[in-house]
């Protein structure tokens, strides 16, 4: 979080409205149209999962543990939303956009949003020093060689990335794509 702003800056970025964070009249609609697209679209998912028999329901919950995870859930996909779309879309396909176009600020923005949800958090096995970043690194990366799990992993995370850029450059604003997210 502290790198975001210096980051944003050496993209271009010199104000709210450069990242898609301009509150203009239409600001709360668009929230509010990427929030039911995207919930509509996770509900009717689950549905299709549960009626495939692919998921079942588990009916041992309680009324209060259903509640209190969906406040944590609620609460961590409003933060990690609005987090990522200001750096994939307003920050990074947002510059790659003013510098190479749309169709290869959609395809690089999109891998790299892809690509890094496979990182790892590697723990280390003795005091941070100046060589922990280079020992840490291969466990980061260690993500990237389960193939069963890449494969189908980051094709569904490029293609959210594709339609999450395509609904910040649609709407030409972030909120339509951080409700989506969420």
């Amino acid at each position: 979080l502290a790198g975001l702003w210096p980051f944003l800056r050496a993209l271009g970025v010199r104000s709210r409205a450069d990242i898609g964070l301009a509150f203009g009249p239409g600001w709360w609609r668009n929230l509010g149209k990427g929030f039911v697209l995207g919930f509509a679209s996770l509900a009717l998912f689950i549905l299709v999962a549960l009626a495939a028999g692919a998921r079942s329901w588990d009916s041992e919950r309680t009324g209060a543990q259903i509640v209190h995870h969906l406040l944590n859930a609620g609460l961590s996909a409003a933060v990690v939303a609005v987090l990522e779309e200001v750096v994939f879309r307003g920050g990074i396909f947002g510059g790659l956009k003013r510098a190479y176009g749309l169709a290869w600020g959609l395809a690089i923005s999109s891998a790299v949003f892809g690509l890094l949800h496979f990182l790892a958090s590697p723990e280390l096995s003795h005091a941070v020093d100046w060589t922990s970043g280079l020992e840490a690194l291969p466990g980061m990366l260690a993500g990237l060689g389960d193939i069963q799990r890449l494969v189908p992993g980051l094709f569904n995370l490029v293609l959210v990335g594709l339609l999450l850029a395509l609904a910040f450059h649609r709407s030409g604003t972030l909120p339509a794509a951080i409700g989506l997210h969420a």
